[in-house]
């Protein structure tokens, strides 16, 4: 899966075991995907602060028409979010600057 700006997705978080139901061999065989830790900030704060900066700055930052008008908003404010937006966190730039590599700026 690629993200805005080319960025390569190869592995998605999960929320502890112990907060999702999960079926026996629902993955198929397969070993589910990595999760959080139990009660660790590291991993499931930055997951909590994403989807309260999600909710303020996307979601409800102004009343929409219907869901699909907050929909066709979400690739613009992802762009903005990971390309242009500063992050205290990181010094003030935006979490792109952090990519090694990006698509298309390979030498």
């Amino acid at each position: 899966m690629t993200l805005v700006g080319g960025v390569h997705l190869a592995r998605v978080m999960q929320p502890p075991a112990g907060c999702r139901e999960v079926e026996p061999g629902r993955h198929g065989g397969m070993p589910p995907a990595p999760g959080t830790q139990p009660h660790c900030p590291w991993t499931n704060g930055k997951a909590e602060r994403f989807n309260r900066t999600l909710a303020y700055e996307w979601a409800y930052s102004r009343p929409f028409a219907s869901n699909d008008e907050r929909a066709a908003l979400l690739p613009s404010w992802l762009e903005h979010y990971n390309l242009e937006r500063p992050h205290l966190g990181i010094g003030g730039r935006p979490p792109i600057s952090r990519v090694n590599n990006p698509a298309g700026q390979y030498n």
